[in-house]
């Protein structure tokens, strides 16, 4: 009988409990929209029981939930048709609020197709590597008397009226609503002034002004004082009658402040602009953000540019921020993309020629420096990295190139996640892929020989694919080659070694991506069961434009010849070739994978240069009489 007593008033307590808790989130809203914030927020940091760690619109889910960018929402993910997340209607009938119906309508939306969730992870090499931090609100619902007092004391501000963003450099701006754009001109106006309060110069609700400020904040990496925070006091109904924006500590001193960012910045900025090309010019950012800054979690500011390029130590927001903002400065389309890769994370996506494509220099930015995640495509990038917020209205990344700047076809089935580390995961070639003839498998397999590309053209070197010069010339420039087939005329993952210091080794990885340029080469030379008699080599050298002298017939005459060779075209992206035996492929494929090409010409090289990082893409062409030419594409800095 006690016991059953005793179960009677624990049951009666909890009762009790609950309803003076249903009381209190009754008389005071806020408390319930907070709370109501910190569970979304828990749940949504990591894949629901659907495997989903953001929405997406596409299936009529409620937009009044998208308010909450925290978790990554925009409507649901699921019922995805065509080229999109869903259907154009549907993307407008489910648009976060702020965004523009019409916009989207008008097909401003350019088909970004979300990954399966479930597949989402950070690769073992750089998970862990995330730190970005979501837009939060603090938000307080206030009487309606309250409401008249701030009404006639709260300033405007700056309204920013006279402001305009061109829509190709500002595309969070282009897709909000028209009287969503006069608000977000105000703020950005006011953040430019430093202005803390204001009222909002329309009329705007909560789940508005999130979309609104989280739009400022995407574009604009050069207001690197604003905090990824904000407040606001809104009424019953919803309607927003006070904005305060955060600053962090630069502002105390934002005159100082900005001289050391423009400097810092104006350092990288003076040499990108001489490298020519716009794709020299990212690579170049790239590169350089990548010798300067130090990834580091709890680094102060670390949601900003100035955190990257003036205290040199933040995370995947400020890597993200600055290079959009130095890309921005030179005039070349770069938006701040933000989602989920294991964990909340940012990127971006850059515009060259026509084109888009994904960058992550933050996961380049390994011990051993990398090519991983420069420019790839949505589907390359599939596995590792899903789009959230208003970043699912950004352009899609359709296609991908290399290093070289080849583009790399995404129509076709096969294309694996960059940087995996798996051999052929770099989108790995499949059949209908340029260069390729439809000989490649999805594996990383190259392509047969007689399948090349862009044989036969005379020219530069930095050019890339088969672009010639004789063996030996060094430079490889103003050379002109014969329309022969090279047996990897685009090779999507490339041989590749770079190093701060010049003593990095990573063999084990090189084994694995070095399978993309080896396969063909093996296969071409297992055909060859006879060797070549005397006439058909000579025949061969002088199609070549080459002596027997010019051939490398042992490792020790290929290094020598590498090392001089390297040393003669310098610094940046240049080319040299060499001739070897086919019976020394195999020598030549093994130094590659285990890294002893390293020591055998890479490392007394650099040191001579006086450069830090390299970066080969060897190709291979088979010249007949059983001798290969060997294209070495590198990048030294």
């Amino acid at each position: 009988m006690k016991v059953l007593k005793g179960i009677f008033f624990f049951i009666m307590s909890l009762i009790m409990i609950l309803c003076i808790g249903v009381l209190v989130c009754a008389l005071n809203p806020s408390l319930t929209k907070r709370l109501a914030e910190k569970v979304e927020n828990i749940t949504s940091a990591r894949p629901d029981s659907s495997g989903q760690p953001g929405m997406f619109p596409g299936d009529g889910g409620d937009s009044s939930d998208s308010g909450q960018e925290g978790a990554g929402q925009s409507g649901r993910n699921g019922g995805r048709e065509g080229a999109g997340g869903g259907t154009v209607e549907g993307l407008a009938d489910t648009a976060r609020p702020g965004v523009s119906a019409d916009w989207l309508r008008d097909g401003n939306q350019t088909g970004y197709e979300p990954p399966d969730s479930r597949s989402v992870e950070a690769p073992a090499s750089v998970s862990g590597r995330t730190g970005y931090e979501p837009v939060q609100e603090d938000a307080q619902q206030i009487a309606p008397e309250e409401a008249d007092d701030l009404a006639e004391s709260a300033p405007l501000g700056n309204t920013g009226s006279d402001l305009s963003f061109d829509p190709e450099f500002y595309p969070y701006y282009a897709m909000l609503e028209t009287d969503m754009r006069s608000l977000y001109n105000q703020i950005y106006a006011n953040a430019m002034d430093r202005v803390t309060v204001f009222a909002p110069v329309t009329a705007v609700n909560v789940n508005q002004l999130k979309t609104v400020f989280e739009a400022v904040y995407n574009d604009h990496p050069e207001l690197f004082w604003l905090e990824t925070g904000y407040s606001c006091k809104y009424l019953r109904n919803g309607s927003c009658v006070e904005i305060t924006l955060k600053y962090n500590a630069t502002a105390d001193n934002l005159e100082a402040s900005r001289q050391e960012f423009d400097s810092r910045a104006g350092e990288i900025l003076a040499a990108a602009v001489e490298q020519g090309s716009a794709l020299e010019q990212e690579r170049y950012v790239h590169d350089s953000l990548m010798q300067q800054v130090e990834y580091v979690m709890n680094a102060p500011m670390n949601q900003s540019a100035y955190s990257a390029l003036v205290n040199g130590r933040t995370v995947c927001a400020g890597y993200a921020r600055a290079f959009q903002y130095l890309m921005q400065r030179m005039g070349i389309p770069c938006y701040y993309c933000t989602g989920y890769a294991g964990e909340d994370h940012a990127w971006n996506i850059i515009k060259l020629g026509e084109d888009y494509y994904n960058v992550d220099v933050t996961w380049d930015d390994t011990d051993t420096p990398t090519y991983d995640y420069f420019n790839k495509s949505d589907r390359e990038f599939g596995t590792s990295h899903m789009r959230t917020g208003l970043a699912v209205y950004l352009p899609a990344c359709r296609s991908g190139m290399d290093m070289q700047g080849n583009p790399v076809s995404d129509n076709a089935s096969g294309a694996g996640n960059a940087g995996s580390g798996d051999s052929g995961n770099a989108g790995g070639m499949a059949a209908g892929d340029s260069g390729n003839a439809g000989s490649g498998t999805g594996n990383g397999d190259s392509g047969n020989a007689g399948s090349g590309t862009d044989n036969g053209n005379s020219g530069n070197s930095s050019t890339g694919t088969g672009n010639g010069g004789n063996a030996g010339s060094g430079t490889g420039d103003n050379g002109q080659e014969s329309a022969l087939a090279l047996i990897n005329p685009t090779p999507i993952e490339p041989l590749r070694w770079q190093g701060r210091t010049g003593t990095d080794s990573d063999a084990g990885a090189e084994g694995d991506v070095n399978a993309n340029v080896d396969t063909a080469a093996d296969q071409e030379s297992e055909t060859v069961t006879e060797p070549a008699d005397e006439a058909e080599r000579q025949e061969a050298l002088e199609q070549a434009g080459i002596s027997e002298g010019d051939v490398r017939d042992t490792m020790e005459e290929y290094y020598e010849d590498c090392g001089r060779l390297l040393r003669e075209v310098g610094t940046g992206d240049r080319q040299f070739t060499n001739v070897i035996p086919k019976e020394m492929w195999n020598s030549v494929e093994q130094a590659y994978n285990n890294g002893a090409y390293r020591s055998g010409y890479v490392d007394d090289a650099l040191e001579e240069m006086d450069a830090e990082s390299f970066v080969i893409m060897l190709q291979v062409q088979d010249i007949g009489g059983g001798y290969y030419r060997l294209y070495h594409n590198v990048y030294t800095y």
